[in-house]
């Protein structure tokens, strides 16, 4: 799940869930929440890894040969 990624990150990063709240300009309770129901929306995920200084790849692979069909950077 994305939200137990951004856990892992944030961890490694030594970042609170209240520091990087005040980073991303959210209050803490709005972002705990979005934690909770692992309802992050892009932009989030985009500012979020903005602020903690991490560049994330979504690779897209055909299952059948293992070909790349897309890939998008945030």
């Amino acid at each position: 799940m994305l939200s137990d990624d951004i856990k892992m990150i944030m961890a490694k990063r030594n970042i609170s869930k209240a520091e990087l709240a005040r980073k991303i300009g959210e209050s803490p309770q709005n972002l705990y929440l979005k934690f909770k129901r692992n309802s992050f929306q892009d932009d989030d995920f985009a500012k979020i890894l903005n602020e903690i200084g991490v560049k994330a790849e979504i690779t897209y692979i055909d299952k059948e040969n293992d070909a790349e069909i897309y890939r998008r950077t945030l």
